[in-house]
C-alpha cells in the first residue's frame, strides 16, 4: 500500500552541507507509493507517483506528486485522461525533451503488447496531457527511459537463451537498435559541469 507522507520532510542544502526541516500540509491519505524509484527533475520539481484512498472502504486512486526544489512547495496533478483505463502491468514518469511523461505499458486487442506515453505539453495544465505515441512490441519489455533525442530505451530478456538485452526504439519509426550493454544496469542524465565549491559559494560552468 506504500508508507504515508510525514507531516516533515528533510531537504540538504549542498552549499552549507546541512540538513534542515520543510513542513508541509497534505491530506494524511496519501500514501508514498513508487516501485520504480523514478523521480524525474522537470522545471525545477521532483515527481513521483503516489496512491490516494478515498472515501470509508479507502478506494486506491493514483495521483502525481510533485515537489518544486525552489520553492518548497508540494503539488498534485491528476493522472492523464484515458490512462488509467488500459489493462497495464507498468506505470511510470519520465522526463521527455523537457516535458513531464507518464508511460504505461500494458496489452490491448488493437496492439498486443505496447508502450503509450502522456506527455504534458504545458507544465502545471492538466488539460495539456497529450497522448503522443503508441509504441507496440513484440514481447514483454521494461521502460529503462528516453535518450534526450526521444528516443525510448527498453530491456527485455530473450526467450531462446535467457539473455538480456537493451534496445533503442524510434518512436516515429519504430525502428529498433541493439545497444552493446553486457549486465543489467539504471540509466541516468549525464551533462558535463565543473563546480567549484567554496563553503556557502558554490560556482557552476
Amino acid at each position: 500500500m506504500g508508507l504515508p507522507l510525514s507531516d516533515e520532510i528533510e531537504v540538504y542544502t549542498l552549499s552549507s552541507d546541512s540538513w534542515r526541516r520543510v513542513g508541509m500540509s497534505l491530506r494524511a491519505n496519501v500514501k508514498v507509493f513508487d516501485d520504480t524509484f523514478q523521480i524525474p527533475l522537470v522545471s525545477g520539481a521532483l515527481h513521483w507517483i503516489s496512491i490516494v484512498l478515498e472515501g470509508e472502504e479507502e478506494h486506491k486512486g493514483e495521483v502525481i506528486m510533485s515537489f518544486d526544489v525552489n520553492s518548497e512547495k508540494f503539488r498534485m496533478f491528476v493522472m492523464p485522461d484515458g490512462s488509467l483505463s488500459i489493462r497495464r502491468s507498468q506505470r511510470r514518469l519520465a522526463l521527455f525533451k523537457g516535458k513531464l511523461a507518464f508511460i504505461t505499458f500494458g496489452i490491448s486487442d488493437q496492439h498486443g503488447y505496447h508502450y503509450s506515453m502522456w506527455v504534458m505539453r504545458e507544465y502545471g495544465v492538466l488539460e495539456s496531457w497529450n497522448q503522443l505515441f503508441v509504441v507496440p512490441l513484440a514481447r514483454i519489455s521494461a521502460c529503462i527511459g528516453f535518450t534526450m533525442y526521444g528516443s525510448l530505451l527498453i530491456h527485455y530478456v530473450e526467450s531462446n537463451n535467457q539473455a538480456e538485452k537493451f534496445v533503442l526504439v524510434d518512436t516515429k519509426t519504430l525502428h529498433e537498435k541493439d545497444l552493446d550493454i553486457q549486465q543489467p544496469s539504471r540509466v541516468a542524465t549525464f551533462m558535463e559541469s565543473l563546480a567549484l565549491l567554496d563553503g556557502a559559494n558554490m560556482v557552476a560552468y
